[in-house]
């Protein structure tokens, strides 16, 4: 199936759907966690790709349930997710993929762990791509974002980006207990360089971490020049559990 080429009013309003859907989840979390938070760690299942835990089976139920209500029947998609591990989640329900218009690619809960302890924010992020006509969706074929923060307990306001290809980013921080929300402005670092900033080499877990830690100083010698650590010319670490939260 060969879709048409969508207009900007078009994109503009699936941008408008992804960051609804991220806001529906966002809610369904806080709400299951006054019932159940202490129920948010435990493992559900375990499965080729991770570990899945109740706050994940929460996330799924939340966002399926959110397209069989929200998605236009005629914008057929396949969703691509973490616990989807079998067959094709499609909606309207029992589309073929082949029929799809689109193909969501969605992580509900980019840092699982950080949220499931109240601990740190997480993210749920999601990009949409118009089916190509002959291979699987890519990553480069979105054409419309959204990231939107699922805040800890005792945070009162949470950020929400959104994208459509080509026409700049929006960014609004959400005020969690009134619902209003404001627009903000994001930029990009003006650093030239990595002294005195932050930049992590992942080594989240024990197995490897010696290893990784070793490569990572000999990294930075080398970046920043002989002498460069001892002069306190420092790269500072932050073992964000979220590729959202590193951004």
């Amino acid at each position: 199936m060969t879709a048409a080429t969508p207009n900007p009013r078009e994109l503009e309003r699936l941008r408008r759907l992804l960051c609804a859907l991220q806001d529906y989840l966002a809610d369904c979390i806080q709400r299951a966690r006054r019932r159940q938070g202490h129920k948010f760690a435990s493992v559900a299942a375990h499965t080729p790709a991770d570990t899945i835990y109740h706050v994940d089976r929460i996330s799924e139920a939340a966002i399926e349930a959110w397209f069989e209500a929200e998605w236009p029947a005629g914008q057929a998609v396949e969703v691509v997710m973490e616990g989807v591990e079998a067959g094709a989640l499609t909606f309207p329900r029992g589309t073929r993929p082949a029929d799809c218009r689109w193909v969501a690619i969605i992580d509900p809960i980019d840092g699982t762990r950080n949220l499931m302890y109240d601990k740190r924010s997480a993210w749920a992020l999601a990009g949409l791509a118009p089916r190509p006509a002959r291979r699987a969706a890519r990553l480069d074929d979105i054409v419309v974002a959204a990231m939107t923060e699922l805040p800890v307990t005792k945070q009162t306001v949470a950020d929400q980006l959104s994208a459509v290809r080509g026409q700049g980013l929006r960014v609004e921080r959400i005020d969690r207990v009134t619902g209003r929300r404001r627009r903000i402005k994001v930029r990009p670092s003006a650093a030239t360089d990595v002294r005195h900033g932050f930049a992590s080499c992942v080594k989240f877990f024990p197995a490897g971490k010696a290893l990784t830690a070793a490569l990572e100083e000999r990294l930075w010698a080398e970046v920043l020049g002989a002498g460069g650590t001892e002069a306190g010319e420092l790269v500072f670490d932050d073992q964000y559990l979220t590729t959202g939260g590193q951004l």
